[in-house]
Parts: structure tokens; C-alpha cells; sequence
């Protein structure tokens, strides 16, 4: 009855895993919601390790959590946890008990963070001792947050999601940075020593492969367990599956054979579409649980061959180029668009720099040779260019296809074979090519004044897609190239001008020859080489633009990235508010005033940038003090006092040792010391104190003063600059650097526009 069970919610198979006689009750509990939950496939499946010498505490923990379809380990005290971790380190959070025989809860935790391996899971302290003291331990050893027993369901459902949400923002930030990393020294690497006459396709791609693939025992990696690269043959996709076993690759001995019309090839999107339009240059990704079906059903959309030998298929990325189909199996995690571009940026790489290595093998005359290498050479010129001076962050797309049309084009009038006199660039709005033309003027790049707009219908668009009929790149195709020269398409060469738009033959003159490459957004059509133009020449017009749209999505994949780094500096900023008074506008200001600050005293851009953004991080270690303490209308006892006051150390701690994170660390522990000493809390004096924690200083007491409180009113500008420049006994000139304080006399009424610009109703929460 129960293997029924399993069988009818997609789990166990009568064919599969036939030996397994025990199931763990965090399995039965997950088989029995799926039964009852058929329609949601999104299974949490987060590992959380509860730690706890108490057996009745452990089930109480567990009783919570199974509900919210987490799977459970155990363990009953700190060495039994670590072992776990060791078998275990994908695990998403560790709930760990404070005083436990054999290894108590801080000595664990200060073992998890010296462990590479498990130094980013978040740990949540859980004691029935909640003093001051043990809370400032939780934190000097590692931990993340702290709970008091007996815990609240709510809040433990709370702090559980927020830290495996922030662990997944952080892992899913550190792979995207990697293969970034990667894409750039395998770009880098394969043009630094490629030669044309003797570039090996195959073991280019498995230096692909190699760069690409986790090795098979590797549990903890993201990247994938298998590869199948198949070619094309007739109907047929064939090729081999490679996988890595202690760092080296290897391959399964049989050939895999695809059919291209087989539902196989419809589930991967190779034949969704008509194979050879649509499908080119095609990437498609998918999770097990995307599908409509279980995940013993997604496994009969598979070639036997591959289910033989990868065991389970929970997720896939394809590339397929036309000729050679990519098949990425069983990444470590949730697939997405990201993985599918990485995969095309890696493979496209390589597909191109195989055509130029035929074209060349085939180029005979010694002219054209000379031709080809001086044009690779461009090519890789520009490339390592582009690669030395890259930013993903700050790059620019327009600026970039200009230089490379500044690499491409020839004077006008020069008498030079290999290169174009006008470029045109055109991008797609509807169903017309809109754009500028291009040429050089005593090498400067110069175009002409009007936009050209070409109708996608039109003979012009027609002419341009093929050399004898309607169809092709530019009207009905993408990542196609055509070129063509007058004699082949007209009887004399004034019948050929009436094909061309009449701005361009105005411009122009007389067109002789052109190359056009279209992308799908990104038309580039190329007039009048000196000699015949040949496939040689579209290649290397694509060779050119394709590094650029290269660039350009890492680029914007570097962005998303960064986004969501910034997101999360504001999140946790935010979170530091729910304990105090200060609100969403206070954080925003602060790092105003700060930045104006920096900008007076002439820091250098980089640091501005930095005190721009962190600023607002100064106060994130009041998420550990306690709400009463905060805001209590009274005045604090000596004991509160300390308590509010290792809300810098908290925040230090909490911001660790993160290379991005470190002016923030720094502005965290250091802005509430003062330049006479008389601060906290080490009691630094003058350039000791860190000059972001010096500028954080006076623009925090100037909000703070302007803003209401518990304790007093809002006070107006006159006053403020009054208490900060004369001093009222709490708050003294001496506090302040003299160099920003003078920065403060002499711009503090810019403080003042800050103040009132940036208020809650005037902004919106991000």
C-alpha cells in the first residue's frame, strides 16, 4: 500500500530505487502533502539542522518546521551536529542550542564559521538564558540571531525564510561571479593562443566541458553533473555524454543517437520550431518541478541512454547552434536564464572561433591570407581591448559598437581591400531598421546627420537578406550573414543602386559590394570594400559585433547582480529600523549628508561612491538590542546604557569580513566615537577613528537632532547648527574632526535642503 503510494505521487518507481526500505519521517511528511498538494510542485526541500541535547525540544522544533516542508536533520549535541554538516553542507540554516553536553552551542558555531565548507550557513542561537552577555557571545562566535525559549511559531517561521532567503541571494550572487570570472580568463585565454591554421574544435570543447561540469562526487557544487554534446547528422542528433571524476573528463564509451523529430528533441526545444530558422543559437532551461507532471514523469521525456547513465534528471540547460546541440544535466540547483547565457557565451565562443578557423584553412591566394590574419588580428586586438578595459558596471553599448566601427572602417577614399567605407547600424523597432551611417575622416569617426529608416518589406530589406530571393537575415531570419558584389545580382552596376534606400546611395555614391549581419535587434550593414567581399568578410563583420553583444549580456547580467547586492545592503539597513524610532528617510539622508561631506573634502570617487551607499549600514546592529531598550521614553540605566551601546559592535560583527562590505564595517563600529576619545566604543582619538566613521559622526547627530524623538522634539536648523559648532554640554565641537566640522560651516545649509527634500512622504520604499 505505502510503495503504491509512492509510485502514485511520482516519487519512487517500481524500476527505480527498488532497494530502499526506509523513509525518514521529514519524507513521509513532504509524500503526504504532495498527495494532498498535486497542483504545487515549488517543494521547499531546504536542509535545517536542529540541534538540541533535549529530545522533547528537538520534536517541537521539527513540529514546526515539517508543516512549512523543510527536511530535518537532527543531532543531540554539537559534535554529532558537525559531523552532519560535514555529510551535509548544502544545508540551508543550523537552529542550535546553547547549552548541551560533549560540545556546547558556541564552540559548534565558531567551528561552522573556521569551516569553509559551511562558513555562510546562518545560525540561530535558541537558550532559555537570554542575558545581555550571552546574547554578545551569539554574536562574537558567529551567529546570526538569537531566540528565547520556549520559541513563537510566527517568529521562528520568520527568522527561518529571512535567512535562507538571504543565503540563497548570497550563493546565487557568488555563482553568477564565477562564471563570470570564468567566461572572461576562458575568452581570455582561448585568444591569447589561438592560431586559425590549427584550432582543435574538439578539444576546445573540452576545455569547455572541463571549465563547466562538477565532478560526479561533488554533492555541495552548483554547476552541472553531465554534458551530452551531439552533432548534427541527417535526422539525427549524435554524440557522447561526459561527466568529471576527480577533476578529469571523461565520457560514457556509447553513442547517444537523438532523433531529431522524437519527443526528446521537442522537450529539449530542439525541434520546437523549424530546425534550421528558429531553433539556431536557441537556449532553453528547465526544472523537473517547471512541468505539469512529477518527477517520475519528467523523466520519460528522456533518451533511455541518458536516463542509463545520469540516474534522475531534475533539471537541464540546451544551446543548440544549428550544428552542434549543448545538454547540460543536473545543476545543483534551480536552473535559469542566467545558466542558459553562460552556456551560449561559452559555446558561441567556441562555434565562432571554429568558423574563422575554416574560413582560413580555406583561403588560398596569399592575399587573402595576409587579408584574413591582419583581420583576425583586429579582432583580437579589439577583444583584449575591450577585455583589459571591461566594467561590467559601467559598460556602455553604444560607445563600444563605435569603436569597433572606428577598428572597421577605412578612410574615405583610401585605397584599402579589406576594410568597408560606410557602415550602417540599424536597430529593429517594429517592422523597420532604423539608423545612422558611419564613416572616417582622417581617422575620425564621423555619420551623417539624418536617421535612415528602412522598411522591412521593402526591395532595400530584400536585397539585403539574399542575393536571389525574400528570404534571409534581415527579413526573415537572426544571427544570419549575407554579402554580395553588383555582378552577381545585376547586369550592370547602375541596376544594382536602385535596390539600395536612396539616403544611402546619396550618402554613399555608387554601392560596389556589401556585408550585412543581422541579430535579431542589431542590423550592421558594411558598403563598398576595396575587393569582392566573400563569407571571410561577414564572418569577421560578425566576429566584431558579436564580442560586443558578448560584453554586452554579461554586462547586464553583472547589473542584475549588482542590484541585487544593493538590495539586499538596503534590506538589511531597513531591518535596523524596526527596533528603533528612525525611519526609511533617516537611513536615506544620512547617506546623503555623508556623500556631500566626502564630495567637499575631495575623496576620491570610489570612496564617495562607497559612503554614498554604506552610510546607511551605521545603526544595523540594533537588530540585536532589545525594543524596550530603544525606545524607552525614560532615561537608560548604566546597564541599558552598555547594552544600547554594542550596537556597534553588533553591527560589525553582523557585516563581517566581506571585501565589499568593509567601509561599512567600519562606519558600523566607529561612528560613535569622537575625536577627543571621549566615544565608543574602543575610545579611538583623532585619525585613529576611520574618516568614514568620522563623516557618518556628524551627519547622524545632525539628523538625529532635527528629528523628533521620544525623549525630545524635532529641532530646527538654527538650533542644530548651533548645539554642533558652539556645543550645549551633550554634544560639543570637540566631538567633531575640525576638517568636517569647517566642511559643516561651510555647507550646512546644503544639510538643511537635504532635510527638507527627503522626507517619508517624498520618497518610496525600494
Amino acid at each position: 500500500m505505502f510503495r503504491d503510494l509512492l509510485v502514485f505521487i511520482g516519487l519512487q518507481d517500481p524500476e527505480m530505487n527498488s532497494g530502499r526500505q526506509r523513509w525518514s519521517r521529514t519524507e513521509v511528511f513532504i509524500l503526504y502533502r504532495r498527495v494532498n498538494n498535486r497542483g504545487n510542485h515549488q517543494i521547499n526541500m531546504y536542509k535545517i539542522l536542529i540541534v538540541d541535547d533535549i529530545k522533547q525540544n528537538l520534536d517541537i522544533l521539527e513540529a514546526h518546521l515539517l508543516p512549512l516542508e523543510y527536511e530535518v536533520l537532527r543531532a543531540e549535541n554539537g559534535l554529532v551536529a558537525l559531523e552532519l554538516l560535514e555529510q551535509h553542507s548544502d544545508t540551508s540554516l543550523v537552529i542550535l542550542d546553547i547549552m548541551m553536553p560533549v560540545k556546547n552551542g558556541f564552540d559548534t558555531c565558531t567551528e561552522i564559521r573556521n569551516n569553509p565548507k559551511t562558513e555562510n550557513i546562518p545560525v540561530i542561537f535558541i537558550t532559555a538564558m537570554p542575558t545581555p552577555g550571552t546574547r554578545l557571545r551569539c554574536i562574537e562566535c558567529g551567529g546570526d540571531d538569537f531566540l528565547e525559549k520556549p520559541v513563537d511559531n510566527v517568529v521562528l517561521e520568520a527568522r527561518t525564510k529571512s535567512l535562507i532567503k538571504r543565503k540563497e541571494v548570497q550563493d546565487e550572487l557568488a555563482y553568477s561571479y564565477e562564471h563570470l570570472t570564468d567566461i572572461v580568463n576562458q575568452t581570455e585565454e582561448s585568444i591569447s593562443k589561438y592560431d586559425p591554421l590549427h584550432f582543435d574544435y574538439n578539444a576546445s570543447n573540452d576545455k569547455l566541458l572541463q571549465k563547466i561540469l562538477r565532478n560526479r562526487s561533488d554533492k555541495s557544487s552548483k554547476r552541472p553533473e553531465y554534458a551530452l554534446l551531439a552533432y548534427k547528422n541527417e535526422g539525427y542528433l549524435s554524440g557522447h555524454l561526459f561527466y568529471k571524476e576527480n577533476g578529469d573528463l571523461l565520457k560514457f564509451p556509447e553513442q547517444i543517437d537523438i532523433d531529431i523529430k522524437s519527443s526528446e528533441a521537442i522537450t529539449l526545444s530542439i525541434n520546437s520550431c523549424d530546425l534550421e530558422e528558429v531553433c539556431t543559437h536557441h537556449t532553453v532551461f528547465s526544472n523537473w518541478f517547471d512541468s505539469e507532471g512529477t518527477l517520475a514523469k519528467f523523466q520519460l521525456l528522456f533518451n533511455p541512454a541518458v536516463i542509463d547513465r545520469v540516474g534522475v534528471v531534475k533539471n537541464y540547460v540546451t544551446y543548440y547552434s544549428g550544428q552542434l546541440a549543448v545538454i547540460m544535466f543536473n545543476y545543483g540547483k534551480k536552473v535559469n536564464e542566467f545558466d542558459a547565457q553562460i552556456l551560449k557565451g561559452f559555446t558561441a565562443h567556441a562555434n565562432f572561433l571554429r568558423t574563422i578557423s575554416e574560413q582560413a584553412a580555406e583561403i588560398s591566394q596569399k592575399k587573402e591570407l595576409e587579408h584574413s590574419y591582419e583581420n583576425i588580428t583586429d579582432i583580437i586586438n579589439v577583444t583584449e581591448a575591450n577585455l583589459v578595459a571591461f566594467d561590467p558596471l559601467t559598460f556602455d553599448y553604444g560607445l563600444a559598437n563605435e569603436n569597433l566601427l572606428t577598428n572597421i572602417l577605412k578612410n574615405v577614399g583610401e585605397k584599402e581591400d579589406r576594410k568597408p567605407e560606410f557602415v550602417l547600424l540599424a536597430i529593429k523597432s517594429e517592422n523597420t531598421l532604423l539608423g545612422e551611417l558611419f564613416f572616417k575622416e582622417n581617422d575620425h569617426l564621423k555619420k551623417t546627420p539624418e536617421k535612415i529608416s528602412i522598411d522591412l518589406s521593402s526591395s532595400a530589406a530584400i536585397t539585403l537578406s539574399a542575393k536571389n530571393s525574400a528570404t534571409g537575415s534581415i527579413v526573415n531570419g537572426s544571427g544570419e550573414m549575407v554579402f554580395s558584389n553588383w555582378y552577381e545580382n545585376s547586369s550592370n552596376i547602375y541596376e544594382y543602386q536602385s535596390h539600395f534606400n536612396s539616403k544611402v546611395i546619396t550618402h554613399v555614391g555608387e554601392v560596389r559590394n556589401f556585408v550585412t549581419y543581422y541579430s535579431g535587434q542589431l542590423a550592421v550593414i558594411a558598403f563598398n570594400y576595396g575587393k569582392d567581399v566573400n563569407e571571410f568578410d561577414a564572418q569577421i563583420l560578425k566576429g566584431f559585433l558579436i564580442n560586443s553583444s558578448f560584453l554586452k549580456t554579461i554586462s547586464e547580467q553583472a547589473k542584475m547582480t549588482e542590484d541585487a547586492f544593493l538590495y539586499s545592503v538596503g534590506a538589511l539597513a531597513r531591518a535596523s529600523e524596526a527596533n528603533d524610532e528612525d525611519t526609511f528617510s533617516h537611513i536615506i539622508r544620512v547617506n546623503k549628508y555623508s556623500e556631500a561631506i566626502a564630495i567637499a573634502l575631495g575623496c576620491p570617487t570610489s570612496f564617495t561612491k562607497s559612503i554614498s551607499i554604506y552610510a546607511q549600514m551605521h545603526d544595523v546592529g540594533k537588530i540585536h538590542v532589545s525594543r524596550d531598550i530603544l525606545r524607552k521614553p525614560a532615561k537608560l540605566t548604566d546597564e541599558e546604557y552598555t547594552i544600547m551601546k554594542e550596537h556597534t559592535v553588533y553591527g560589525a560583527k553582523i557585516l563581517g569580513d566581506e571585501s565589499r562590505l568593509a567601509i561599512a564595517r567600519e562606519i558600523a563600529i566607529s561612528h560613535h566615537e569622537k575625536y577627543d576619545g571621549s566615544g565608543y566604543p574602543y575610545g579611538l582619538t583623532g585619525e585613529e577613528i576611520p574618516l568614514s566613521g568620522r563623516i557618518v559622526t556628524i551627519a547622524d547627530i545632525y539628523d538625529a537632532l532635527r528629528s523628533k524623538r521620544h525623549y525630545k522634539p524635532a529641532f530646527p536648523h538654527e538650533q542644530v547648527y548651533k548645539i554642533i559648532t558652539e556645543g550645549d554640554g551633550r554634544t560639543m565641537p570637540k566631538d567633531f574632526d575640525p576638517k568636517i566640522l569647517d566642511v559643516f560651516k561651510r555647507e550646512h545649509k546644503m544639510f538643511e535642503d537635504i532635510f527638507a527634500t527627503i522626507q517619508d512622504d517624498t520618497i518610496e520604499h525600494a
